[in-house]
């Protein structure tokens, strides 16, 4: 079981995101992009995120980087 997790750094915006899954593979990190740029201020999409990551795998999986992208998330 692998625990993702993401904290707004906004006082009180309640936007913090916490999602489990089975596996630790760069599918499973591109559907916690996702929802955590579906949470964000209602889901605006313009709304920048900033993710800091460490050095593992499937941070930098090109299928990662890829969505992070596509999501507006930096």
């Amino acid at each position: 079981m692998t625990i993702f997790g993401f904290m707004s750094l906004l006082s009180g915006s309640g936007d913090d995101v916490v999602m489990a899954s089975e596996s630790a593979k760069a599918f499973d990190m591109v559907s916690f992009l996702e929802v955590v740029r579906g949470g964000q201020n209602g889901g605006n999409v313009m709304a920048p995120i900033l993710i800091v990551l460490d050095n593992t795998t499937i941070h930098k999986a090109k299928l990662t980087r890829a969505a992070a992208k596509e999501l507006g998330i930096f």
